[in-house]
């Protein structure tokens, strides 16, 4: 089953007087990076968060907002005096300095800075008792999530399917000709030699006689015209595409294999056209690049 990279799912709980709420959100990546943003009361909660992740989202860059509501959570936070008072003497010599000044633009920065709040002494036990909370909306968000990736992975599905029958009918077409190619390419040559054998009377430079001047040519014209086949590479890229075909119906989504075997069906397609030095064969070599191109973008964004 095909999943998609990106993706979105949004999830309430609301229970014994406060509410979680939790938004996911992703976008396509090689490896697996989780950003948790839940406010600093809940830092300590944020490995937790990611594992809760981790077992169900293997690729992608995700984003994780957190939002909680509860009563009681307010009385949490303390302003610690001493560092206020220690902050503003140092702004007050800054702004003797400056005559231009704003006490309440100076205040409201001093609160953003660190050390300013405390957490208070209760403060761990009521994060702890919200856990379940948290956990539960946000794999409600997750199922929302993965839901709506699997539903952008079957019209992937269909895309890279009809790409692979058109893959499929262009090598039959390339299979078909690939013969004719060699022999056509082979008598080419041949009656280019005959050509030049007849313009030429008497032994060679090397001072061989005309009979082994035409064996020695035979052989490499032999040897040239089977340089020139490319029956391994297409076998090879026809395996390529039973392997993806697999994966496509695979229990898991295998995007990093797809990935994989994208390269390769470049590679040999590559190989084929370089081989094939024939007209119609590089018309369905044309089309065999632009398919794996579609494929290939659409690759990158599958799980």
């Amino acid at each position: 089953m095909l999943l998609s990279m990106t993706g979105q799912g949004l999830a309430m709980v609301s229970q014994a007087g406060h509410t979680v709420q939790a938004e996911v959100r992703s976008v396509n990546n090689r490896f697996l990076k989780v950003s948790v943003r839940c406010g600093e009361l809940f830092n300590e909660l944020a490995p937790r968060i990611e594992r809760v992740v981790q077992a169900h989202v293997r690729r992608g860059t995700l984003n994780l907002n957190l939002r909680v509501t509860a009563g009681g959570l307010e009385s949490a936070y303390r302003l610690n005096r001493e560092v206020i008072a220690g902050y503003q003497r140092q702004l007050r010599e800054i702004r003797n300095e400056s005559e231009d000044s704003n006490s309440a633009d100076l205040l409201a920065a001093v609160l953003t800075l660190p050390g300013v709040t405390d957490e208070g002494g209760g403060n761990r036990d009521q994060v702890e008792a919200l856990w379940p909370s948290m956990e539960a909306a946000v794999l409600q968000a997750i199922k929302q999530f993965n839901d709506m990736r699997a539903i952008e992975g079957q019209a992937m599905h269909r895309d890279l399917t009809q790409n692979l029958e058109i893959m499929t009918s262009r090598l039959q077409e390339i299979e078909r000709r690939a013969p004719v190619v060699s022999q056509v390419y082979q008598q080419r040559i041949l009656e280019r030699i005959q050509q030049l054998m007849t313009a030429v009377s008497g032994p060679d430079n090397h001072g061989l006689p005309q009979v082994a001047w035409t064996v020695d040519l035979m052989r490499e014209v032999a040897v040239y015209a089977d340089r020139c086949d490319f029956s391994e590479e297409v076998v090879r890229l026809r395996s390529h595409l039973d392997q993806f075909r697999k994966l496509l119906d695979d229990s898991e989504s295998q995007g990093r294999k797809m990935d994989f075997l994208i390269q390769e069906m470049v590679r040999e397609t590559n190989t084929i056209g370089s081989k094939g030095n024939d007209a119609e064969i590089a018309v369905h070599v044309v089309e065999l690049k632009t398919c794996i191109e579609r494929m290939r973008e659409m690759v990158q964004n599958v799980e």
